[in-house]
């Protein structure tokens, strides 16, 4: 697919227990594959804030461009769980959760053409970090639709 031309950022803070917590941030790199990264951006309220880059993925296929994009975090154990729309053609859906300990975006949900085309797509977790819920525009008759899922 030809990159459509629009860069997609969302962020969201970590209150982790650290002095000035984490900023969680997911951008877009290149539209034409998917194509994302997971930045880290640390403050201890004394010194210049910090950042990091921590994984880097791609679409569910090579072709997708990225339409849209939500973030929350897992209070739970204070990292990122992402949600791209990909696909403007066919509104595909992706969820993926970053893990700490091989650096890399776990998948907890991706489906093909459930999004209505190049509609958004919005994540939401739960205060314990156990329950996500995903909102979007469903290709179905009812057009709208709540996903609830736990992360155990």
């Amino acid at each position: 697919a030809t990159d459509n031309g629009t860069i997609f950022s969302v962020a969201a803070w970590a209150n982790d227990g650290t002095a000035g917590g984490a900023l969680w941030v997911s951008l877009s790199v290149d539209n034409a594959t998917g194509g994302y990264q997971m930045l880290k951006f640390t403050d201890n309220g004394t010194a210049v804030s910090t950042w990091s880059k921590h994984a880097a993925g791609t679409g569910a296929a090579s072709a997708d461009n990225i339409s849209s994009m939500s973030i929350a975090i897992d209070n739970d154990d204070y990292l990122p769980v992402v949600a791209i729309g990909t696909d403007v053609a066919n509104g595909d859906i992706n969820v993926y959760k970053y893990d700490n300990s091989t650096s890399t975006m776990t998948a907890l949900k991706t489906t093909a053409a459930a999004n209505s085309a190049g509609m958004p797509i919005s994540i939401a977790g739960s205060a314990d970090g156990s329950t996500f819920a995903i909102g979007y525009v469903a290709t179905s008759g009812d057009n709208a639709t709540v996903q609830i899922f736990y992360d155990e």
